[in-house]
């Protein structure tokens, strides 16, 4: 875990460390010299002034950072300006703006900061309706039983369930793509379960399974999909507490690290 914990400091010291001038309130820039209808509209929104503030801080984060390209990074963020967030007309397209080109600097963070980790991370694709529909599952109750297909959802053959801290991680599919699903049920009320969670999985690999996990030199648990050569192609630490999946980076954690087996509970 010390490879991780290195990467994860210098990108927590890149983008996770709020800036000293820092402002706790309105945007970046000064609302009274604001005239343009998107500033205005920022300006007047907390919401959206709180994102410009964390855009700019990452910006200005990811200027100083080792193995970033300034003046490239700098081009885009004026493209971005004014072919991308100028162009809005309303709150939800600013919004929406923001949050992209946010992740956009984020990801270029992470690369620069460990490239193997950002390749390990990355999320895997999924068309826009199968992955719509599939998020729209979050919140809602589980059924009967944690094992219960979802609406619209089917169980993905030899993709068990598996059992973990007050709840299940079920491999299920919609429009020919799986996603991991995470169903909690906190105090094992099964009547409480609720979708807290979905992620995309890759593309079917004939022999691979679905296995529980934990890292040996971590406190992580989650499950990992392990080819018929016992080869660990992703691994996806859950939080039930949270109620999140996130993919790990294999690469940076070591796959010897992981002790992965037979889920507990299965079909």
């Amino acid at each position: 875990m010390k490879g991780l914990g290195a990467a994860l400091l210098l990108l927590f010291v890149a983008i996770g460390a709020p800036s000293a001038h820092a402002q706790t309130s309105g945007p970046s820039f000064d609302c009274k010299r604001a005239t343009s209808q998107v500033n205005r509209l920022i300006c007047a929104s907390p919401e959206l002034s709180a994102l410009d503030r964390k855009l700019s801080d990452d910006f200005h984060a990811v200027l100083n950072q080792g193995g970033i390209d300034p003046a490239a990074v700098s081009a885009d963020q004026d493209h971005w300006l004014h072919k991308v967030r100028n162009a809005c007309t309303t709150s939800a397209c600013i919004a929406a703006a923001y949050q992209t080109r946010d992740s956009d600097l984020l990801a270029q963070s992470s690369r620069a900061a460990s490239p193997a980790a950002a390749n390990d991370t990355q999320p895997f694709p999924a068309p826009a309706s199968a992955l719509a529909q599939a998020r729209d599952w979050i919140g809602k109750p589980c059924g009967d039983a944690p094992a219960r297909p979802l609406p619209q959802a089917t169980r993905v053959p030899g993709m068990a369930v598996i059992t973990t801290s007050h709840a299940y991680v079920s491999a299920m599919a919609i429009e020919g793509v799986r996603f991991a699903v995470l169903l909690t049920y906190p105090g094992q009320d099964f009547a409480a379960c609720r979708v807290a969670d979905v992620v995309v999985l890759p593309r079917h690999v004939m022999g691979e399974q679905l296995m529980q996990c934990h890292m040996v030199d971590g406190d992580s648990y989650g499950f990992a999909i392990r080819t018929a050569k016992g080869a660990t192609t992703a691994y996806w630490s859950t939080d039930s507490v949270a109620g999140k999946i996130t993919r790990q980076p294999i690469h940076v954690i070591g796959e010897a690290n992981l002790r992965c087996q037979q889920p507990e509970e299965g079909e």
